[in-house]
């Protein structure tokens, strides 16, 4: 149904994809990616589609389903080191930081696949790190991150102790390959 001359409403699965997936011709909506004018062009915000497929272009070798297979065992160990820590914390009766947490092993994660070298941020006592208040501090000019609830950002969870699976029994990354 349109609801003005730019705009339409649906309830459909398949109008959904035809405006919305990846191989849609239709642009990018203008009020959706407002909150993030006042950043740099990344392929999030950019709508203009032959500039965004550019600039993809230059990335999507990184991204490849091959390349991302070669870094299957560096992302087991990191969610084993992560799992490790956890387990520490259940020993000793603590709450588990989850978000924190996940973020430390995001960041070792993307540190060692870009630049060949972890920032050991799992390591850390308390899951803090300067990279994340310098992180923080530069979101702050993005209205829609300021508008997250703080609870979704700094849940603690009590867990019983856990352990992953060895790296032949992870099935998860191994449909990569």
């Amino acid at each position: 149904m349109r609801i003005s001359p730019n705009e339409i409403s649906f309830a459909d699965v398949e109008a959904f994809n035809i405006i919305y997936g990846r191989t849609s011709k239709f642009e990018k909506s203008e009020y959706f990616y407002r909150p993030f004018e006042d950043q740099a062009p990344n392929l999030f915000t950019i709508r203009d589609r032959q500039h965004h497929s550019q600039d993809k272009r230059l990335l999507s070798h990184a991204f490849s389903r091959a390349n991302v297979a070669q870094h299957q065992t560096a992302i087991y160990d990191k969610a084993s080191h992560l799992v490790e820590r956890m387990k520490q914390l259940v020993m000793k009766n603590e709450p588990i930081p989850l978000f924190p947490a996940f973020r430390c092993m995001t960041l070792d994660t993307i540190s060692d696949f870009a630049f060949g070298k972890s920032t050991c941020a799992l390591d850390l006592e308390t899951f803090e790190s300067d990279i994340f208040d310098a992180i923080d501090k530069a979101t702050n000019s993005v209205p829609f991150v300021n508008s997250l609830s703080p609870l979704l950002l700094y849940t603690s969870f009590s867990l019983s102790p856990v352990s992953l699976p060895s790296p032949t029994e992870f099935r998860g990354p191994s449909r990569l390959t």
